[in-house]
């Protein structure tokens, strides 16, 4: 059982990693999307700095509060439409 704990914890750190990524890549062209990303993954804004790209998710939160994810409601949409999609 244990094998199996260690790729899971892996595949969620790599999963945190590409959201980062992803973020950070689309913040100057969805800045309110990416804001809302940050903010639910409860970090700071270094995340938009390029320099800190491959940094581990522990890096952007304060060391000395124990770090805690925002709770993600059902349905909530990072990206809203454009007026133009809504027709």
């Amino acid at each position: 059982m244990g094998g199996q704990q260690r790729i899971s914890a892996q595949t969620l750190a790599d999963t945190f990693h590409v959201v980062r990524v992803a973020a950070t890549l689309l913040h100057p062209f969805a800045p309110e999307g990416t804001e809302m990303i940050r903010e639910y993954l409860n970090i700071d804004e270094r995340l938009w700095d390029w320099t800190y790209i491959n940094e581990p998710l522990k890096f952007f939160t304060n060391e000395n509060d124990p770090h805690a994810l925002k709770f993600l409601e059902p349905r909530v949409d990072f990206f809203a439409k454009h007026q133009t999609q809504l027709n």
